[in-house]
């Protein structure tokens, strides 16, 4: 006889925290992939070959700038690039935040292509500068 108050289950449970959690993440992984492919959350991607430069001659300053990418596409845009200042920073670096990367392929016979349209956060040694520019250190790409 059953003492009141008494659950009897039919599996352990150890087995239902395993099928919880791996429900969980089935459903984070399908999240984030909807998200991302309407673009409402931006994963972050890597960035194609090819366009990060060894140094850089963005200035530090909070402006508005022209700058160079390495295959030559330019863009303007404000930015700034603060020493570092946070947890894991190097107070040495600075750290420019949403470069714009934008360029329009234009196939060999002449039809249009698919656009690259980036934001880039990049890393600089402010102390290490020569006429080519600041060295970069690291970079992440958006889309």
């Amino acid at each position: 006889m059953k003492k009141r108050g008494e659950i009897v289950t039919l599996v352990s449970l150890k087995t239902y925290l395993i099928i919880g959690a791996i429900g969980l993440l089935l459903y984070l992984g399908y999240y984030f992939y909807t998200m991302n492919s309407v673009g409402l959350i931006n994963i972050p991607t890597s960035c194609p070959k090819g366009i990060i430069p060894e140094r850089t001659l963005i200035s530090p300053a909070p402006t508005t700038q022209t700058y160079t990418w390495k295959d030559w596409t330019t863009a303007t845009s404000f930015v700034n690039c603060p020493l570092g200042k946070s947890e894991g920073q190097n107070i040495y670096y600075n750290y420019c935040k949403d470069l714009i990367y934008y360029k329009k392929i234009i196939n060999t016979d002449g039809t249009i292509g698919k656009e690259i349209n980036l934001k880039i956060d990049l890393v600089f040694n402010q102390k290490d500068f020569t006429s080519e520019g600041y060295k970069v250190i690291d970079y992440k790409c958006k889309s």
